[in-house]
């Protein structure tokens, strides 16, 4: 079976951006955190598996 898998040049959701923090092992951030920080990236990329984020990158630009 070949798995499908897309790239998205494209900022994640608040939702998706917070469980793949956390499912990779990185800090937690509140929703107010991420809702602050997102709208900042420079550039963000997703990877999509069946239309679910399953992976993300970004450069901040929020000072952070």
């Amino acid at each position: 079976m070949t798995e499908s898998y897309t790239v998205l040049p494209a900022t994640p959701s608040v939702d998706d951006y917070r469980r793949l923090r956390a499912e990779s092992g990185l800090s937690p951030k509140t929703e107010a955190a991420a809702l602050r920080g997102l709208p900042n990236s420079l550039f963000a990329v997703q990877v999509l598996h069946e239309g679910r984020a399953v992976g993300m990158g970004r450069v901040i630009g929020d000072g952070g």
